[in-house]
């Protein structure tokens, strides 16, 4: 059994799509012909193209967007931005940059007000960086769907990719179909779902199995004596080793068990993606059951 893209999918309500061109007006203007392009397909409702200048430009246009939630205006965009970019950083035509983690900041953020529904089109050379610099269960996921080039990325390739994805998705409506029609070996698609759901099947089978479940269960144990220093100075060998064996014992079969496992998938569920499905869970845990032989 394998996990299925199917029990990730979600209704989206997308209706805009914002396009954020920072690429300089000297240069092939691939923001343009993608707004030209979707107009060719009879796309125009729902279509906005600005220019940005300065990384200034670029935070006060995702405020604009932020505010847009707070005054529950009833959009919910794509944000595609086009621009130059290298491993650190997105850059501008003036010459400013913003740092990945900065853009991140902003994206996050959007990205909750949309309750994890945001799809995120960057469109610059190294955007990949995006990603791997910002992906952590300890901050809230910093989109639903990204795509990002994966390295240094030449125009026509750019307006390939955007061209193939959003005839897709437009027509389909399937984010999953649309993805299939980039090329991997160069772009990287990123769903915040399935890459969660995924990464916690691994995270709770290394913490219940071998020496991980061992590590685990014996700091636990640490925590507990610690918590408990002063009785437990007080307590004779004998009594400490059968507080231990006891602790073992029951952390064994506590910690394996479906409510132990549930309660830590809804609390990182959560703060990562600001929901817990149970029907996620309960493929999670099947497969977790058929493939834990410990």
């Amino acid at each position: 059994m394998s996990l299925t893209y199917s029990t990730f999918s979600k209704p989206l309500g997308i209706n805009k799509l914002i396009i954020l061109d920072a690429v300089p007006e000297d240069e092939q203007q691939t923001a343009l012909h993608l707004v030209d392009y979707l107009h060719d397909i009879s796309v125009r409702a729902g279509v906005t193209h600005i220019r940005i200048n300065s990384a200034d430009e670029f935070i006060e246009n995702l405020q604009l967007i932020i505010d847009s939630f707070i005054l529950k205006l009833g959009f919910k965009p794509i944000i595609h931005i086009e621009a130059h970019g290298s491993p650190s950083a997105i850059e501008f035509p003036d010459g400013s940059l913003l740092l990945w983690s900065e853009v991140a900041k902003f994206l996050r953020l959007i990205n909750a007000l949309m309750s994890n529904t945001l799809i995120v089109f960057i469109a610059t050379c190294h955007a990949v960086n995006y990603l791997t610099s910002n992906h952590t269960i300890h901050d809230f996921a910093p989109a639903y769907l990204c795509v990002s080039p994966k390295e240094k990325i030449y125009p026509f390739e750019i307006e390939e990719a955007t061209r193939n994805f959003y005839k897709t998705y437009i027509q389909t409506g399937d984010l999953n179909l649309a993805c299939k029609k980039l090329d991997i070996s160069k772009i990287f698609y990123y769903n915040s779902d399935f890459i969660f759901h995924k990464s916690f099947l691994t995270l709770i089978t290394t913490l219940h199995r071998g020496k991980g479940f061992a590590t685990r269960k014996e700091e636990l144990i640490s925590r507990a004596v610690f918590t408990i220093s002063d009785i437990w100075n007080e307590w004779d060998d004998a009594k400490k080793s059968d507080f231990l064996k006891c602790s073992r014992q029951f952390l064994k079969t506590k910690l394996k068990s479906r409510e132990s496992i549930k309660n830590y998938f809804d609390f990182y569920s959560t703060q990562f993606l600001g929901y817990a499905r149970d029907d996620v869970f309960e493929e999670i845990f099947s497969h977790y059951a058929q493939n834990n032989h410990e």
